[in-house]
């Protein structure tokens, strides 16, 4: 399953809660039919309207803004394969999570999480020594193998974390 988004606050007296989406266009999270919570259950949303940064929400059964806030700050999942197909060289933050990293033939660690901070996208890595970044760009990144579960770093930007 992937996160696509997350309850936000609730809004009004009659359970209406607010939904952050984390696809990259933000409409985008209205497209799929079916949502989940962590534990596989479903979620029926209804989405009322774009409000602010977010989306105004009805969820079935839920009546009162005391039921909704048991709702606030859970992340809102799709299953996977209900993602579009991406191209050859792109990725999803999903896929990237769990992937050794090599530099040359050396493996260093593994991928912890993706994060974008506004001026591009930056993998996590947890080596045996700590933590090291680095930006997920072709100059970069040598090559990205999902079938062999790793990602080989260009030795010129990273041989002193060998």
């Amino acid at each position: 399953m992937v996160i696509v988004g997350k309850f936000g606050k609730t809004h009004g007296s009659k359970g209406n809660i607010l939904v952050h989406s984390f696809t990259q266009i933000p409409e985008n999270i209205r497209l799929f039919s079916e949502y989940y919570f962590k534990n596989g259950d479903l979620i029926e949303i209804r989405f009322i309207k774009k409000k602010n940064t977010g989306f105004l929400t009805k969820l079935n059964g839920v009546e009162s803004s005391e039921k909704a806030k048991k709702f606030t700050n859970k992340y809102i999942y799709i299953k996977k394969d209900c993602l579009p197909k991406v191209n050859n060289d792109e990725y999803y933050f999903t896929d990237l999570i769990g992937l050794d990293v090599y530099i040359g033939n050396i493996k260093i660690g593994k991928i912890t999480d993706v994060n974008n901070h506004g001026a591009g996208d930056y993998c996590e890595v947890k080596k045996k020594t700590g933590l090291f970044l680095f930006p997920f760009l072709k100059d970069h990144v040598k090559e990205v193998n999902i079938e062999l579960n790793k990602i080989i770093l260009c030795k010129n930007y990273y041989s002193n974390e060998i």
